[in-house]
């Protein structure tokens, strides 16, 4: 289940959300939901906070990709189905410099893209099928990493 709080049309940029995962862990998440803050997403980032992350909104369900095009950080990415659900994800993808850069696909219809920092995955035993929470906020309170 997909539950929207302070709610406003995706197409409005409002900055931020706060994703919940399913074992308790929150993530403060940038918004990209223009074609062209979706493209640029993390490049030339030297790092995240560890309960950072961004989210790609997209205006309808359809096969996602991502690159690595000029990042600088490992990133985990799931891939998120209209209400929520993830049905896709990548761990562990590294940085690219050089070119071509790989491009890594959903491989299904999806709605959002959740990047964060590698390992996330992993940590918190996320798995395809699992709902995640995202409350969208003009302003967002200091939250402290995982639990």
């Amino acid at each position: 289940m997909l539950i929207l709080l302070g709610h406003k049309p995706l197409a409005m940029a409002m900055g931020r959300a706060i994703i919940s995962l399913p074992n308790g862990w929150v993530l403060e998440a940038e918004l990209a939901t223009t074609a062209s803050e979706r493209e640029y997403g993390l490049m030339h980032r030297p790092q995240l906070s560890a309960n950072q992350a961004m989210l790609l909104t997209y205006p309808d369900s359809g096969r996602r990709a991502v690159w690595m095009k000029n990042m600088r950080i490992p990133l985990d990415v799931l891939f998120l189905s209209e209400d929520g659900k993830i049905v896709g994800m990548k761990s562990g993808l590294p940085p690219c410099a050089g070119s071509p850069c790989s491009v890594y696909e959903s491989g299904v219809a999806a709605r959002y893209i959740l990047e964060m920092n590698a390992g996330i995955i992993e940590q918190t035993g996320l798995k395809p099928g699992d709902e995640l929470t995202i409350d969208y906020r003009h302003d967002t309170p200091d939250i402290k990493p995982g639990r």
